[in-house]
């Protein structure tokens, strides 16, 4: 089956800096896929940035809503909890 026909999300995690967003961007343009970055799904706008973070119910919500709305989407970052990062 060709992946323009496939349905479904893909989550590629990894540490900062370990090309994730990259390899994301390629694989959603690959897949016609969403690209969905995480970070804004954890983290409120600010000025700096990452000051203030979204309560856990109001990521997952974010994240849910967001992904609804589209048959593909390709996730970059941590969307899992845990005790230390930016999982949701």
């Amino acid at each position: 089956m060709a992946a323009e026909a496939r349905q479904g999300h893909v989550l590629v995690t990894g540490g900062p800096g370990s090309g994730t967003s990259t390899l994301v961007e390629a694989l959603a343009g690959h897949l016609a896929a969403a690209w969905v970055e995480a970070d804004d799904y954890y983290w409120q706008p600010s000025d700096p940035p990452f000051q203030y973070k979204y309560g856990a119910s109001e990521r997952a919500e974010r994240l849910l809503k967001t992904l609804g709305k589209t048959e593909r989407a390709v996730v970059a970052g941590s969307v899992m909890g845990r005790r230390r990062g930016n999982g949701l």
